[in-house]
């Protein structure tokens, strides 16, 4: 009798555990359904394993006179299988989460701070009481925005500061460095163009408190086939770390020109400082500077400078670089020159002539120096276009798509924003994942002369600029044009 019982016990457990599986099998099927980022060869593949290891498992657990051993055995594998489509199954929908997230481009943050001196011994906004906080009257409505949002902020109990106003924006930095003022309160955009023709400024200074002031934007792609027509992707690399909705200067400019018939991706390189009219504003300024105003604006100057349409921006900053190569195990890069890197945040790495394997930080460093050469900006550009080929090398290969793609997705999720619609970007990983093409990759790069000129953002202050090389603009142009003509 007790045997009988514990026969039945484990059939009845069997039948449970095959339900699970079938479940688990369905939950699988809809959710790659619903992402609809696999080739039909992948899905048609799946399924038919899917069946067959169903009717398997199925005998084995539900056989009328199965062995003890034997319907053990489906049980184990019906509970084996359900875990790895539950896991694939999730896997999938945190790809579409993913695909969606990042084409959600609807809010800008623009930043504006407190800044104290360095030496200053206010080191949180409670220390604001009693203070005063200057502030200029030359400024948009969004910095009136900011003040509301900053005095709205500070109604907490025992803080109280009064607003001074000083005449301009120049003298409100320049009040703050010779400690004339104790407190104001900046765009953080407008501080970082500051910087850059105040040497020290930077050091010299100290952020106790910031807040976020949000702006809708309005990008609007221009679409098209990516499985079948040429197309523009025009990547903006920001100085910042951390998520990627705050806006700040547009550090790394690079079209990206990609022919999904020929399997041929040309990367051109604009140099962070090329002077160029500003679309909205139409007056002279770095490139760089475009991006404390927005994605919209960088991609708009870019299209006016090349003469063409950009289909599609990549908005990346610091953190999506380390994350990303952290994720895909590291790349390796041919370097020219043997240099160490300076600066801050990247002080002190070293990297030989020839072959050298980076992991996120190290990349991140080795794409931003430029100190250690003689032609500065010029070969950091070179090396950001070694290091954004290494990367897609990598991240196209089957090995790393169908392995690492989890990590990549999670690296990712809050570090990247694109206009490119979800649908298109699961189209061309659909692409890659049922050819698994190997892509040919040309990089190219604008060129100038160093000056010193005005500078719109800047306050018409003057600034080092790259006075951009006419002849390299037309050969850009002529690259590109190949591309889209399918010109081996």
């Amino acid at each position: 009798m007790r045997n009988k019982d514990k026969r039945n016990g484990l059939k009845i457990a069997a039948v449970i555990f095959y339900i699970i599986y079938i479940l688990a099998a369905m939950f699988a099927a809809v959710s790659v359904t619903m992402v609809d980022a696999l080739p039909g060869k992948y899905i048609c593949a799946g399924c038919g394993a899917i069946v067959v290891l169903s009717v398997i498992t199925g005998i084995l657990s539900l056989g009328r006179k199965r062995k003890k051993g034997v319907r053990i055995t489906g049980l184990v594998l019906s509970i084996l299988f359900a875990a790895a489509y539950v896991t694939g199954g999730i896997y999938m929908l945190q790809a579409g989460s993913f695909f969606n997230q990042i084409s959600d481009n609807g809010k800008d943050l623009s930043e504006y701070c407190v800044v104290v001196n360095a030496d200053s011994a206010m080191e949180k906004p409670e220390d604001l009481q009693g203070k005063d906080v200057y502030i200029t009257s030359e400024l948009d409505s969004e910095y009136l925005d900011a003040q509301e949002l900053l005095t709205d902020e500070m109604k907490v109990p025992g803080v109280s500061f009064n607003y001074e106003y000083s005449t301009d924006t120049d003298k409100l930095m320049g009040g703050l460095a010779d400690k004339s003022y104790e407190a104001i309160f900046l765009s953080k955009g407008i501080m970082d163009v500051y910087s850059e023709s105040h040497t020290g400024f930077e050091d010299s200074t100290r952020i106790i408190y910031s807040v976020y002031v949000e702006k809708e934007t309005a990008s609007q792609a221009k679409a098209v086939d990516v499985t079948k027509e040429t197309f523009n992707i025009y990547i903006t690399g920001l100085d910042t770390t951390g998520t990627i909705d705050v806006l700040s200067r547009s550090d790394v400019n690079m079209l990206v020109t990609v022919n999904p018939k020929t399997k041929k991706i040309l990367l051109t390189s604009i140099p962070r400082d090329y002077y160029v009219k500003l679309h909205t504003y139409q007056q002279m300024d770095k490139l760089t500077h475009t991006g404390i105003y927005s994605a919209d604006e960088t991609v708009a100057t870019a299209e006016d400078l090349l003469g063409c349409d950009i289909n599609y921006y990549y908005k990346c900053n610091f953190t999506t670089v380390t994350n990303l190569v952290d994720a895909i195990g590291g790349v390796d890069v041919n370097s020219d020159f043997t240099f160490v890197t300076h600066g801050r945040q990247n002080e002190g790495f070293y990297f030989t002539a020839g072959q050298n394997h980076l992991n996120g930080a190290s990349a991140l460093a080795f794409a931003r120096e430029r100190k250690s050469f003689s032609d500065g900006d010029r070969q950091r550009i070179r090396n950001q276009q070694i290091v954004l080929a290494a990367v897609l090398d990598k991240v196209t290969s089957s090995s790393t798509l169908l392995t690492k793609y989890s990590s990549i997705l999670s690296s990712l999720s809050s570090y990247i924003e694109t206009n490119m619609s979800d649908t298109d970007i699961k189209a061309i990983v659909k692409m890659q994942l049922d050819d698994m093409a190997k892509w040919d990759i040309k990089k190219i790069s604008l060129d100038g002369e160093g000056s010193s000129q005005p500078c719109y953002s800047a306050g018409n202050a003057y600034a080092s600029v790259i006075m951009p090389d006419e002849s390299s603009i037309e050969k850009a142009k002529e690259e590109i044009a190949r591309i889209f003509a399918g010109i081996e």
